[in-house]
């Protein structure tokens, strides 16, 4: 009656990374990603035509420079050249599917969040941008 039984919790049963072993399309944190590139991409878009008659034809090309370029095709593209370089190397054998915890996927881990965080973070700012922009615009 006085028998203890331990419970596993969900939270302590580690999984491995798998993030560059598949499409990076079926990560959760990409997905999320790509959606704020898409919604920032019609943000911009919103204000570049609110603001059209407003801005000269340099800041114009200055916002859209700046955006494609720097805020979100450079880091996009980015993300996806590591995720294809690691994923060859799976692909190639050079590197397998590791157990959770081991310390390749902890490397593993610590190359998703960087990619995924980083280029969440420049979206970020970019988006602030767009927004202070729309704002100061509007006045």
């Amino acid at each position: 009656m006085n028998e203890h039984k331990s419970v596993v919790w969900f939270a302590n049963d580690a999984k491995p990374n798998d993030f560059f072993f598949r499409s990076p399309f079926q990560s959760w944190k990409f997905r999320v990603n790509t959606a704020v590139v898409v919604a920032l991409s019609l943000g911009l878009i919103f204000v570049l035509f609110k603001n059209w008659s407003k801005w000269s034809l340099a800041i114009r090309f200055a916002w859209i420079a700046f955006f494609i370029l720097q805020g979100t095709l450079y880091p996009f593209l980015r993300i996806l050249q590591s995720h294809r370089k690691i994923n060859e190397l799976y692909l190639a054998g050079k590197i397998t599917e590791q157990s959770a915890e081991s310390p390749i996927d902890e490397l593993l881990s610590v190359a998703d969040n960087a990619l995924n965080d980083g280029l969440f973070y420049s979206l970020t700012v970019l988006g602030m941008l767009a927004f202070s922009a729309f704002v100061i615009g509007s006045k």
